[in-house]
C-alpha cells in the first residue's frame, strides 16, 4: 500500500485544525462517477467545498491512498458522530457508474465497474489493517455508541448518528459485499492472510465486431440474454473474442443512428421518407415529424430493437388494409402511455410491430394511412393527396391514430422547428427567398434570423403565423423576423434585453431546453423534495423524464451564473415570509447577493417604482414559492400550475411566460451584489387604456384588462387616475400591445 500525504490546505476543515482523539474508523464511498483519488482531492481542496476526510482510497490504482488530513483532526464526513470521533475515509467508486437520482445509478461497463469496486475494497482493507495495527484496535470491537470500531456511513445512519446516506451498501450489495465481511477481511489481513481478489465473471459481449468496442450494446453473463439483446448487424462474442451468434442485417437499421445528434439523425434517415413519398404520395415532412416524436429520433427501445419508428401496434383499425409489409407475427411487447380525451394519462402493456429494417417500418406506415378503413369509409381519407403538412397531420389525429390531445401541435412544431418541409416534393429553390427551401403556398412565410442573406445558416425557423415568429424572437432577442422580401417586420430594440442579465441568460437556456423537450414529447415532471436539477440537465438530450421545481430552478440559475458555489443547498420562500435555507446556504448566497427585505409592497408596485429588476429572485409573504423575474409581466418559474396533474411527479404540459403575481406581496428580493440599475430609457412609449378622475373607475377598468390576460397598473397624477398597460423603449412593441388590446375590446393610446 502506498499512502501519499496530500493535505487539503485550502479546505476550511484543514485550516480550522480542530483537534480530537480518534476512537475508530468510518468508511464511505464517494457517490459519484470518479475512480481517481487525486481528482477528488483536487476538487475538495478549495474553500467553497464543505467536505473533507482523513483519507481517499483510489480505485484505479491498487494500493493507492491519499491522506488529506492528520488523523487527529476533526473531519467533515458524516455530519455528526463520525466527524468528532472517527478516522474517516472515502473509497472512489468507478468511472463506469452514473447516478440517476439519490442512490440509484446505471453502469456502462459491468466488468470494469466490478473490478474498480473490488480494487477499492481491497485497498480499503489494507488501509484499515494498517490503522488498526498502529492503534492496537480490534476491528470487531464495539464502541460505546453501539457502532463497531470499523463502521460505514450507512451503519451510522441506521444508528441515528450520521446523515442519511447509504454508502457503501448501495454499491457493495451488487457483489455480495457487506460490512461484516469487510471487518472479517481486515482481521484476516491483520493475521497475514491475503486480501480478497475480485472474481471475473464470464461475459458475452454484443457488438458489431470484436474490435469495435464503441458499438457494444452490453455485456451479459447469460448467453440467452445476450442473444435477445443482439440487433440486426450485431454479433455475440465470448471472452476470447470468438463470434458465437449473429443476426444478419437487411436494409437500414435504427441502431445505425446511435451516437448522432438529432439533426444528424434526421438528415441520415430523411432519404428513406423521400423515397417512400415518391411511391405513395405521403409527405416526407409528416413522416419525419412522427419519427422524431414517436421514436425519440430513433433512440427508443422500440426503434432500436424492432425498427418501429412510428409506434405502430400489432392491431390497428382491425388490420382492415392491404399492402402491409409486416409479417403478421414479429412483435415487441412494452408498456406505453395513453391519454383520455381530457388529457389524463394511463399506462397499458401493448404489442408493437417488429420489422427487419426501417424501410419496412416506413412502408407499413404509408400503407396503413392510405388503406385503413373505418367501417365502409377510409379512416384517413385522401391523406396521400395532401400537399399541406398541417392538413395531413390533422387527418392523422382525426382518424384516431394517437390519443395525445396535443399530438397535432407537437408534430407541427417539429416540422417547423427542423424545417422538415424541405424534404417534401413540390418544392423549389428560389434565390430571392433568402436561400432556404420552402413548399409552395399562398400564405406568406416569416423567417427568424439574425440577418437577411442568401443562406439559411442560423435560421431558427420559418412560420406562417407572425405571432409565433415574434415569440421566437422574444426568446432570442438577438434575432429578427423577416418577411419574404427580406424586410424586418419585428425586432427587439431594447438594450436591457440584448445586454442580458447573467441570471436571465441561464434561465433562457433552461426554458429553451424544456420547451424543446415538451415539443418533442419528452416529459418533464414536478419533483419536490429536491432532485438536483443539474442531474436532469445532463440528461436533457436523452429520452426519458426530467424533473424540476421552483427552488431547484432558482438555485441552478444562481449557480450557473457563478454567483454561488457548486455545492450550495436549495432555498425557497415560506408562506410566512421567511426563507427556508441552511446556515451554510444563507452564507453562500449573502456572500455574492444582496438579500433585500420588502414585506409590504406588491409585485406591481415594485415594477412601477423600478425596484424589481430582471434576474431578481423573488419570495412572497403569503405563498410558499420562489421564482425569477424576467421583465415586463414575465417570470421564469416551475410549479404545479403548469402541470397536468398535481403532487409529486406531475407532468409539465407547457412553459409559461406570464405569472399571475401582480397583487402578491413580496417578502425578499435576492440580487447580485453591486448589480447596476439599468439607465433610464430616453424615449418611453406608454400604453394607456384610460384616464379617470375617480380611482374606483380606474380600478374597475384595470380589473377587466387583467381578466383578459393583460397587465395593468394605476398611476395617479394631478387628480387623474390612469390605467397603464405597458412601458416600452420600442414604439413598435407598444403598437403591438395596442393592437392586441383593441382585439380584446379595449381602446388605448400611446403616450
Amino acid at each position: 500500500m502506498n499512502i501519499i500525504k496530500n493535505y487539503l490546505t485550502k479546505n476550511r476543515c484543514y485550516q480550522q485544525n480542530k483537534k480530537r482523539t480518534p476512537i475508530g474508523i468510518q468508511l464511505h464511498t464517494i457517490g459519484t462517477g470518479q475512480g481517481t483519488a487525486q481528482s477528488v482531492a483536487d476538487y475538495w481542496n478549495q474553500a467553497a467545498v464543505s467536505a473533507c476526510v482523513t483519507y481517499i482510497v483510489d480505485c484505479d490504482t491498487p494500493g493507492k491512498v491519499l491522506q488529506c488530513l492528520p488523523e487527529d483532526v476533526y473531519t467533515w464526513a458524516d455530519g455528526g458522530y463520525g466527524n468528532k470521533n472517527l478516522i474517516t475515509f472515502e473509497i472512489c467508486e468507478s468511472d463506469y457508474i452514473k447516478y440517476t437520482s439519490g442512490a440509484n445509478y446505471t453502469v456502462s461497463n459491468a466488468e470494469k465497474f466490478k473490478a474498480d469496486i473490488m480494487r477499492g475494497y481491497n485497498t480499503a482493507v489494507e488501509l484499515c489493517t494498517d490503522i488498526c495495527k498502529r492503534y492496537g484496535w480490534n476491528p470487531t470491537d464495539k464502541l460505546d455508541s453501539g457502532l463497531y470500531l470499523i463502521s460505514s456511513h450507512d451503519e451510522g445512519r441506521r444508528a441515528g448518528l450520521s446523515t442519511a446516506h447509504v454508502d457503501p451498501t448501495h454499491v457493495w450489495d451488487r457483489f455480495g459485499l457487506t460490512m461484516d465481511k469487510f471487518r472479517a477481511d481486515v482481521v484476516k489481513a491483520m493475521n497475514g492472510q491475503a486480501p480478497v481478489q475480485p472474481e471475473v465473471e464470464k461475459l458475452y459481449r454484443v457488438r458489431k465486431s470484436w474490435t469495435d468496442v464503441q458499438s457494444q450494446i452490453g455485456a451479459y453473463t447469460v448467453f440467452e440474454n445476450a442473444k435477445k439483446a443482439c440487433l440486426p448487424g450485431y454479433s455475440v462474442y465470448d471472452e476470447d473474442g470468438k463470434q458465437v451468434y449473429t443476426v444478419e442485417a437487411h436494409g437500414f437499421q435504427a441502431s445505425a443512428l446511435r451516437g448522432l445528434s438529432e439533426a444528424e439523425r434526421i438528415k441520415k434517415i430523411a432519404p428513406l421518407y423521400q423515397e417512400n413519398m415518391k411511391k405513395t404520395g405521403m409527405l416526407a415532412s409528416v413522416g419525419l415529424a412522427q419519427f422524431c416524436l414517436e421514436s425519440g429520433y430513433g433512440t427508443t427501445d422500440l426503434a432500436e430493437f424492432a425498427n418501429n419508428l412510428h409506434g405502430m401496434k400489432c392491431s390497428l383499425s382491425g388490420n382492415t388494409w392491404e399492402d402491409s409489409v409486416w409479417d403478421g407475427k414479429s412483435k415487441y411487447t412494452k408498456q406505453t402511455k395513453e391519454q383520455t380525451a381530457s388529457g389524463q394519462e394511463y399506462t397499458v402493456t401493448a404489442d408493437f410491430r417488429k420489422y427487419p429494417c426501417c424501410e419496412d417500418s416506413i412502408a407499413d406506415r404509408a400503407a396503413y394511412f392510405i388503406g385503413a378503413m373505418n367501417g365502409s369509409k377510409k379512416r384517413y381519407p385522401n391523406i396521400n393527396k395532401q400537399t399541406d403538412y398541417k392538413k395531413a397531420i390533422q387527418i392523422i389525429k382525426d382518424g384516431g391514430y394517437a390519443t395525445d390531445v396535443n399530438y397535432v401541435s407537437k408534430l407541427v412544431n417539429l416540422v417547423e422547428r427542423w424545417n422538415l418541409f424541405q424534404y417534401d416534393q413540390g418544392i423549389e429553390f428560389s434565390s430571392d427567398t433568402g436561400g432556404d427551401i420552402l413548399p409552395k403556398t399562398d400564405e406568406p412565410w416569416y423567417r427568424v434570423r439574425k440577418s437577411w442573406g442568401k443562406t439559411m445558416d442560423g435560421q431558427l425557423g420559418a412560420y406562417h403565423d407572425l405571432e409565433k415568429a415574434k415569440e421566437k424572437v422574444d426568446e432570442n432577442p438577438e434575432y429578427k423576423v423577416f418577411d419574404e422580401d427580406g424586410k424586418v417586420v419585428y425586432e427587439i430594440n431594447n438594450k436591457e434585453e440584448t445586454a442580458v442579465n447573467k441570471v436571465i441568460k441561464q434561465c433562457k437556456k433552461f426554458q429553451k431546453q424544456l420547451m424543446a423537450d415538451i415539443t418533442a414529447g419528452r416529459s418533464w415532471t414536478y419533483h419536490n423534495p429536491s432532485k438536483y436539477l443539474e442531474e436532469q440537465w445532463s440528461k436533457a438530450l436523452s429520452k426519458g423524464k426530467h424533473s424540476c421545481n421552483c427552488a431547484l430552478l432558482a438555485r441552478w440559475a444562481l449557480k450557473e451564473a457563478e454567483l454561488i458555489p457548486q455545492d450550495t443547498g436549495i432555498f425557497y420562500g415560506n408562506s410566512d415570509g421567511s426563507i427556508s435555507w441552511s446556515s451554510a446556504t444563507e452564507k453562500a448566497v449573502r456572500k455574492s447577493c444582496d438579500v433585500i427585505r420588502i414585506g409590504n409592497k406588491t409585485v406591481n408596485q415594485l415594477i412601477s417604482d423600478g425596484t424589481l429588476r430582471p434576474g431578481d429572485v423573488v419570495t412572497y409573504m403569503d405563498l410558499q414559492h420562489t421564482n425569477i423575474y424576467a421583465g415586463g409581466s414575465k417570470w421564469y418559474d416551475a410549479g404545479h400550475a403548469y402541470c397536468n396533474g398535481s403532487g409529486e411527479g406531475a407532468v409539465y404540459k407547457s412553459w409559461h411566460g406570464k405569472g399571475q403575481y401582480g397583487s402578491r406581496k413580496v417578502a425578499y428580493i435576492i440580487r447580485e451584489k453591486g448589480a447596476k440599475k439599468e439607465e433610464p430609457v430616453k424615449n418611453n412609449y406608454i400604453v394607456q387604456a384610460g384616464s379617470f378622475t375617480s380611482s374606483q373607475n380606474a380600478d374597475r377598468l384595470a380589473d377587466k384588462i387583467k381578466a383578459a390576460g393583460f397587465d395593468a397598473i394605476i398611476k395617479g397624477e394631478a387628480g387623474q387616475y390612469k390605467a397603464q398597460c405597458g412601458v416600452f423603449e420600442s414604439k413598435k412593441n407598444a403598437e403591438n400591445l395596442v393592437t392586441k388590446l383593441e382585439k380584446a375590446g379595449f381602446s388605448s393610446i400611446i403616450k
